[in-house]
């Protein structure tokens, strides 16, 4: 058999995709369409306007972010412009995070923070400040289009077309605004703490095995000491019929 070929994957946009970027888009356009649902049912017009440019400039934002997160090559160095711009908005600098071997993309990352499933790609110095931004916009969009389905439901002169549509479109942000809003927030924690995904899962997993090499310290404290307890129940049921023995025979005796 001829020997496997290294793929190395240069970016998230690359084919093959993988089915979780089929399955992210897909979800993406199913919170768009049961917002375009809801924006045509609705009867305030006031109201819609605000909603659909505050719609419109978070759609804008999460989509070029996404562009660029998956677009970019996360293995170069960037340039002049993305300097200036993901350098300054760089979440990690005090961190100085290594520069890691990516085992699914096949490739070296600067400042490597993880391997984003849903991308496809590597998130490092490159690209993490478009990832964030993705996760942060797609995060209030999701509520903000939650809150809307709130207030078209519990209008009283909503129609029954507009009172299914806020259900289903809230029904739709609520499944995604749970996962990212969860995201965001460990993104946050992660900054705070300034440290990477990778390094956080790698403490994880210190701990966990510390916690499994204590509970088998003990399962083998506990396994050496048991058969001292055997002895001894042993010896006191000897003792038990030593004495039953005894006063038999004093009893015969008599």
């Amino acid at each position: 058999m001829p020997p496997k070929t290294k793929i190395i994957r240069h970016r998230g946009l690359q084919c093959p995709f993988n089915s979780s970027q089929y399955i992210s888009i897909f979800l993406h356009i199913l919170t768009t369409l049961s917002f375009v649902a809801f924006a045509t049912t609705t009867t305030s017009t006031s109201s819609l306007f605000v909603s659909i440019l505050i719609f419109s400039t978070l759609t804008i934002c999460i989509v070029s972010a996404w562009l660029f997160t998956s677009w970019v090559d996360s293995s170069l160095t960037p340039n002049r412009c993305e300097r200036c711009f993901c350098g300054t908005l760089y979440c990690f600098k005090r961190a100085q995070l290594k520069t890691r071997y990516c085992a699914v993309s096949k490739k070296k990352v600067p400042e490597m923070d993880h391997y984003c499933v849903w991308m496809n790609t590597a998130i490092g110095s490159r690209n993490y400040t478009s990832f964030f931004l993705v996760a942060l916009f797609s995060t209030l969009l999701l509520w903000f289009q939650m809150v809307i389905s709130i207030f078209g439901f519990t209008n009283s002169n909503a129609t029954t077309i507009t009172l299914i549509s806020s259900v289903v479109q809230f029904i739709c942000a609520a499944g995604l605004a749970a996962p990212y809003t969860t995201l965001l927030f460990f993104h946050l924690h992660l900054i705070a703490k300034q440290i990477s995904t990778f390094d956080y899962l790698m403490q994880q997993a210190k701990v966990r095995a510390a916690k499994r090499k204590a509970m088998k310290a003990e399962k083998t404290t506990n396994t050496e000491t048991s058969p001292t307890t055997v002895e001894i129940k042993k010896s006191k049921i000897v003792t038990v019929d030593n004495e039953k023995s005894t006063t038999s025979t004093s009893t015969y005796e008599t």
